[in-house]
């Protein structure tokens, strides 16, 4: 067992959940001794990602604060015995930081953190954070973010650092020909990536399908990998069988490092770690955000790749038949100057990326944590010495 911990708060979905994995085994690295463990609410996908990965988890019974009055009360009511649950879970392992991920399971730990002096870290993926990132943001000693664009939106006086947003470091390291096989696909067709992150997007199945016969056109020279979601497995699934489109359908893909390796061209939603992710691997992408994100996020997040020209951004409304046929040029790139234009957007895609994100913040929670130990060891200017605790 582990002498020392550090716990990461929060999930909900893979986007929030990657950049924890990616930091965890990074401090691994420099505190070989210390583990790690996530706790998350109680949802599937959370435990499907977890369970993959090989992670350490507990579930907290927690909810998000929607569904009306009712709904806010009900959360607000199992928030105190979350935050009592928390607190027995950091002293049971020796909690030395507690690390913010976003979403709401991520409040009672770092509540709990705050009243038991615990240094707590808030890392922020997208342009516009959430309420629970806002709220942590408060106490933390400092918020680590993918966008500069987000720090206008924490309250002053916290301590935002643009660090890039933290990806597996697998990513990169697979070749096309491992990708293409993992999958079980063709080396001798072009692959189009589609995917609605984690938990996948009926909006975005749904544009798709619905524009199948663009797709069927160039069946000779055009391969699907379609990460679907759990909803829409069965009849995406029935609906590629039928046509003529070589294709891997799931409902989640745990490789996904070997999805991007496979990839010539992605249409996908713009979540900031699936936006880290094409950034570190350099796949153009055709960015489809999410119509009624958090504070518009997911399109001020697309609007950024769009401006440095590293993909290209279509609200869902406006998505036809010639955005599809659009994507699908740039994934074949049949002539020179498509060729060209998508290798522009592989290069710029992959100048944002930001490699050392993971390593960058596993410096930064270190020294918290070694700051702290320090304050806690330090006599008090009466001479009395503070009780270390754990």
């Amino acid at each position: 067992m582990s002498k020392y911990s550090v716990v990461y708060a929060g999930g909900g979905s893979g986007g929030h959940l990657m950049p924890g994995i990616a930091v965890s085994r990074s401090l691994r690295e420099l505190l070989p001794y210390t583990g790690a463990l996530f706790l998350t609410s109680k949802r599937d996908i959370e435990k499907k990602i977890l369970d993959a990965e090989g992670i350490e988890y507990r579930s907290l019974n927690v909810t998000p604060m929607s569904g009306g009055i009712i709904g806010k009360m009900r959360t607000l009511l199992r928030l105190p015995a979350a935050v009592r649950e928390s607190a027995r879970i950091l002293a049971e392992v020796r909690a030395r930081a507690v690390v913010a991920l976003g979403g709401y399971a991520g409040v009672a730990p770092s509540l709990a953190a705050r009243a038991m002096g615990i240094p707590v870290i808030v890392l922020e993926q997208n342009t516009v954070p959430g309420k629970a990132n806002r709220l942590v943001s408060r106490f933390a000693r400092f918020v680590c973010g993918q966008f500069s664009e987000a720090r206008e939106h924490f309250p002053r006086g916290v301590n935002y650092v643009v660090t890039g947003n933290p990806v597996r470091k697998s990513l990169g390291r697979i070749t096309r020909r491992e990708g293409i096989e993992t999958f079980g696909l063709s080396l001798e067709k072009r692959t189009l990536l589609i995917t609605g992150g984690s938990q996948g997007a009926s909006g975005l199945n749904d544009l798709v399908t619905a524009s199948m016969r663009v797709l069927e056109k160039r069946a000779d020279r055009v391969q699907v990998i379609h990460q679907c979601g759990k909803a829409d497995y069965e009849d995406l699934t029935r609906f590629y069988g039928l046509s003529s489109v070589q294709s891997y359908v799931s409902a989640f893909v745990p490789q996904m490092d070997s999805a991007y390796a496979a990839a010539d061209f992605a249409i996908c939603r713009a979540g900031a770690t699936t936006i880290a992710e094409l950034e570190a691997v350099g796949l153009p992408a055709m960015l489809v955000p999410i119509p009624r994100s958090n504070g518009d996020h997911q399109m001020k997040n697309a609007m950024s790749v769009q401006r440095s020209a590293a993909g290209i951004c279509v609200r869902q409304s406006e998505f036809t038949h010639a955005d599809l046929a659009r994507a699908l040029e740039l994934t074949l790139a049949e002539t020179p100057e498509i060729a060209r234009e998508r290798a522009q957007m592989a290069e710029s895609m992959r100048e944002r990326a930001n490699p050392d994100a993971s390593a960058q913040i596993a410096d930064m929670i270190f020294e918290a944590v070694v700051s702290e130990e320090s304050r806690r060891l330090t006599p008090s200017p009466l001479g009395s010495t503070p009780r270390v605790t754990g």
